[in-house]
């Protein structure tokens, strides 16, 4: 069975710039390492990434919304339109085994906070692994740990790295733990 992984992240990145080339080599690494990719289905780190798994031989999921912008979805996608933002962010969230939180905006703070509290609550089955790329990642997390109510316990559902290269270098880790979790919900 295929494993699913959902990359979030900024629609701003332009191709060739630091951001798009990391979303669009994480896309061809997990895409390599069997999984699906799935993303929002638009531009910057969505294309990217639909973009790299699209050279590493298979078409990522596009997940817009419609009527929502005036903009197609980018080419490399097979888009799966969905009618509200909440059916979006049901497809990107359940079914995946991993979930991938590049730097990004407003939309990708909501994105991995609606994930995190559906894994802290028990509402989402089966638990992705959950992974935020990115510096600014850990500095917004220790921030709300320090201002909210966030258990040590609720730190611990999410895998923090610094770099694209420091999560290459723990990939093997992280299969473990994707393999764990499916084996556990089978």
């Amino acid at each position: 069975m295929k494993l699913h992984a959902t990359i979030f992240g900024s629609s701003a990145p332009k191709g060739g710039s630091p951001e798009y080339e990391d979303a669009r080599k994480l896309a061809a690494l997990l895409t390599k390492r069997e999984f699906r990719v799935k993303t929002g289905g638009y531009y910057g780190t969505m294309e990217a990434a639909s973009k790299g798994a699209h050279e590493a031989g298979v078409k990522a999921i596009g997940v817009p919304i419609a009527g929502f912008d005036p903009k197609a979805p980018n080419v490399y996608a097979e888009v799966q339109k969905m009618r509200t933002l909440f059916d979006r962010l049901g497809l990107l969230i359940t079914d995946s085994d991993l979930i991938v939180a590049l730097p990004g905006g407003l939309g990708t703070l909501s994105e991995i906070s609606t994930t995190w509290m559906m894994l802290q609550t028990g509402l989402l089955t089966p638990k992705p692994v959950v992974c935020c790329i990115g510096r600014n990642w850990r500095t917004l997390l220790e921030s709300i740990a320090q201002n909210m109510e966030v258990t040590e316990k609720d730190m611990h559902l999410l895998e923090l790295f610094e770099t694209l290269a420091h999560f290459e270098e723990r990939i093997d880790e992280v299969m473990r733990q994707v393999q764990e979790q499916r084996s556990e919900r089978e």
